[in-house]
């Protein structure tokens, strides 16, 4: 009977043993995956041309051309259409112009419209370096986005929302003049930031 007890004893710490193996390569995976994802960001922004001229863009979408489309510079990594600096995260990324798996693995990208109307959504994946930080984000924090062209356009962070996965016209919702929204850990919901032109 003993016997029969050190058995099942040795199996459990097998498998505790196997357990602890697996969580281990699942952090280091995922903290590799995190700083490739930095790295992958950072060679876009060094292959951009410099911006000779950055210049505030008007605080009302409403003098924009509608259709006007955004500028694109094509990289190794993807084709980039701006940069989305938010001073209060020390975050400078690039935002690349699809929104897919692969793409979100190398930088936030466009999911929907454009700066130059209302209801312009970026999505970013949840990794430390690019949107992982957005619950940080307080109301009243500055967000700024750089077409290719030189036009910032500043944005007040006003709220904040969690929406489900499958809330595509909440999350498309024109009331704001730009969301932000990344995955929430567990992955089932989204945590969306949404913020109004200011006069900045």
């Amino acid at each position: 009977m003993n016997h029969k007890r050190t058995q099942s004893g040795q199996g459990f710490m097998i498998v505790g043993l196997l357990l602890m193996a697996a969580a281990l390569f699942l952090a280091g995976f995922n903290l590799w995956d995190d700083w490739r994802a930095g790295e992958a960001a950072q060679r876009i922004l060094a292959a951009l041309p410099l911006l000779e001229e950055v210049q505030p863009a008007e605080a009302s979408v409403a003098d924009w051309d509608k259709e006007k489309e955004l500028p694109q510079v094509k990289t190794a990594d993807g084709n980039c259409v701006g940069l989305l600096d938010i001073p209060t995260l020390n975050l400078t990324l690039p935002v690349l112009d699809f929104c897919t798996v692969q793409q979100l693995r190398t930088g936030p990208c466009r999911y929907n419209g454009t700066p130059y109307r209302k209801g312009f959504v970026v999505a970013g994946h949840n990794y430390r370096t690019h949107f992982g930080a957005l619950e940080n984000l307080e109301p009243g924090d500055c967000v700024y986005f750089t077409d290719l062209e030189g036009n910032r356009f500043s944005y007040t962070v006003t709220s904040f929302q969690v929406l489900e996965e499958d809330a595509v016209e909440q999350m498309l919702s024109d009331e704001w003049d730009l969301t932000l929204f990344t995955c929430t850990y567990s992955g089932q919901t989204r945590f969306t930031v949404r913020c109004l032109l200011s006069d900045e």
